[in-house]
């Protein structure tokens, strides 16, 4: 009788486990269940981050700019997730439940930062290296002007965005040699200047895609490759007696128009507003004709800042 009473115990504290489990569940973490974006650029992939467990979702804009994620089966919780569009990612939070985000604000700035998608201008002092290319001109101050038309191609593959490029070197730097032999006549270089116009691409990435700069910052990594003219113009000065250190004057050019290529690489830091700031360099391969031994190739060297606008 008493192992019965025991059993029948057992068994009804078994079925009031149950029963409450099944009549009084307890709570389940609420889930994102579908997240509507809005305001974004039409026709274009959105990748949507849960910064809390890296995982990924990739959607597409519709005609109207809205990209449309449904994530009830995820089981992702409210809380941080980064959108990812143009290269450029931005925070945004999540609640329970249904979403929609407008990122209309968004668009104009992530715009402002990303070469192809605006106007952009940038004045770049810096200095030219000549000392292997056009001896005896020294290193010297140089100035340059570019501008980016706001078209892009190639974007799926590897983004490039043209530009065109206004640069002089107003007065070099002349350094010591031997003068040169015009037939008995002795001359010098005294001055000169010089001015160039280049066309080309430029490539822009944002290095927070290869790790190498923070996500939060908007640095990207640029490669230009252009084409161009330049045009020396040296003044020369006689030099009195007979010197005896100097060198002959073989098919020399004072003044020459000539072919020019040109390959940079720089780093940049854009702000909100369209405002950035960075240095590039680079190696500047110029078919010439100007001083002594006729026409060949001749690579100057430059580095610089660059601060410009976006807009």
């Amino acid at each position: 009788m008493q192992r019965r009473l025991l059993a029948l115990c057992r068994s009804s504290v078994f079925f009031a486990f149950v029963a409450s489990v099944l009549l009084f569940p307890g709570d389940s973490p609420a889930v994102v269940s579908d997240a509507r974006l809005t305001g974004l650029p039409p026709n274009t992939v959105v990748t949507l981050t849960n910064d809390k467990t890296g995982e990924k979702v990739e959607g597409k804009t519709d005609d109207r700019g809205i990209a449309t994620f449904l994530l009830g089966d995820r089981n992702w919780e409210a809380g941080s997730y980064r959108v990812t569009f143009w290269g450029v990612s931005r925070a945004i939070t999540l609640k329970d439940d249904p979403n929609q985000i407008d990122l209309s604000g968004l668009l104009p700035s992530i715009r402002g930062l990303l070469p192809g998608r605006s106007h952009s201008i940038d004045i770049q002092p810096g200095v030219k290296f000549f000392e292997f290319a056009l001896k005896p001109i020294d290193s010297s101050f140089g100035l340059r002007i570019d501008y980016s038309p706001p078209l892009l191609c190639c974007e799926d593959t590897f983004s490039l965005v043209p530009y065109v490029s206004l640069w002089t070197v107003p007065g070099v730097n002349i350094g010591k040699h031997p003068p040169f032999n015009f037939a008995g006549t002795f001359k010098s270089i005294d001055d000169g200047w010089m001015l160039g116009l280049t066309i080309g691409l430029m490539h822009a990435s944002d290095l927070a895609k290869w790790g190498i700069a923070p996500e939060s910052a908007a640095i990207l990594g640029i490669l230009m490759m252009g084409i161009g003219w330049a045009h020396y113009d040296f003044d020369l000065k006689r030099v009195a007696g007979f010197p005896h250190n100097f060198t002959i004057a073989d098919r020399f050019n004072s003044r020459d128009d000539a072919l020019r290529l040109e390959f940079n690489v720089g780093v940049e830091a854009n702000w909100p507003g369209g405002y950035f700031l960075g240095i590039r360099g680079g190696a500047a391969p110029t078919y010439t004709d100007i001083f002594n031994g006729g026409r060949r190739w001749r690579t100057e060297g430059s580095v610089g800042l660059v601060g410009g606008l976006r807009w």
